[in-house]
């Protein structure tokens, strides 16, 4: 408990935290003299310090107040969330178990509990602790939206595809929850429904260039590759050194027959990244294809050098020597 001589102080330190973030210093003074006593200060200390990005004042604080109060749960899943947030959820996974056993039933320390499983890729975990999340708070949008990933990290797409559903009955304004019913939707082939999701996602949030280029691979699925390229090419105009959208780009100019966008394309993509293998790979093919034997063999060069593996490079000899070869004949006839 708070003791009565400071209650205004610590009241008023704590709408401080409520309003801004960034008083520590200012707090850390006012609050001296009863630093030591109380886990309760040395916990807002430590959320202040974790709020203005210094998680490693954060954790001292939060430690400072489990020293004093072991039990401290506020203490424990500040700890928790430090170690989860610095990706070492296998440490935060004992202090929400001391925290759960402060009180068990809490939908919070157990969802929290479940994200640390899920980072620890222990998913079956994760999904029971959902679940027993859901079970307590059956409105729990978050825990229903991390069941969702569970079963779109074991290949469920079905009940992945169910629990996104039910996370966007509980709140519509939920658009990342609708992006994924989409992306659940088309790994099953229902193109056409995810389609209609992806767009509904743009609806929601127009700048969301997953959502433009998940609908852009949908529409080439259904052989819809007009609306492809316009979904494409839409990125571009939110994030025009998108390399992945230019290389979706070229693929579909490929498979359409358009070479000189194609070309283009494939060369934004080389501008952006040298180093891109599987574009300069795509453009080296392109170019003997299109009979360009001497830049393509420039390109294939390149790719001899920066093969990933011996197959790969053996491959590109087979391409060089036939370049080789067809020149040769030429020359001879």
């Amino acid at each position: 408990m708070v003791c009565d001589s400071y209650k205004p102080l610590y009241n008023g330190v704590t709408m401080i935290f409520s309003i801004l973030h960034s008083t520590l210093t200012v707090a850390h003074k006012l609050l001296r003299p009863w630093i030591g006593t109380q886990p309760r200060i040395h916990t807002m200390l430590a959320r202040l310090a974790c709020a203005g990005g210094d998680d490693t004042r954060g954790l001292e604080h939060y430690w400072s107040a489990l020293k004093i109060d072991p039990a401290s749960v506020k203490a424990l899943l500040g700890v928790a969330h430090v170690f989860i947030r610095k990706e070492r959820p296998q440490q935060a996974l004992s202090y929400l178990r001391r925290a759960l056993a402060q009180r068990p039933n809490q939908p919070e320390i157990l969802f929290s509990l479940g994200n640390a499983y899920f980072e620890c890729d222990r998913i079956h975990q994760a999904m029971s602790v959902y679940r027993a999340v859901i079970n307590i708070d059956r409105r729990h949008v978050r825990a229903l939206f991390n069941l969702g990933h569970c079963h779109k990290r074991t290949g469920d797409w079905e009940n992945g595809a169910l629990m996104f559903e039910q996370a966007l009955r509980m709140d519509p304004s939920f658009y990342k929850a609708r992006f994924m019913r989409a992306h659940c939707l088309s790994q099953q082939g229902l193109f056409d429904v995810a389609i209609q999701a992806y767009r509904e996602t743009i609806a929601q949030c127009p700048d969301y260039t997953k959502a433009h280029f998940n609908l852009g691979n949908c529409y080439v699925q259904v052989g819809a590759f007009e609306e492809a390229r316009q979904a494409y090419e839409t990125i571009l105009q939110l994030d025009p050194i998108s390399d992945r959208t230019l290389m979706a780009l070229a693929q579909l100019a490929l498979r359409t027959g358009q070479w000189r966008s194609a070309h283009r394309h494939l060369s934004d993509v080389l501008r952006l990244r040298p180093d891109h293998h599987e574009c300069r790979m795509q453009l080296a093919k392109l170019l003997e294809q299109r009979g360009l034997a001497r830049q393509a063999t420039l390109h294939y060069q390149l790719c001899l050098r920066d093969a990933p593996t011996k197959l790969v490079a053996n491959w590109v000899r087979t391409r060089l020597d036939e370049i080789q070869r067809v020149s040769s004949a030429v020359t001879v006839s």
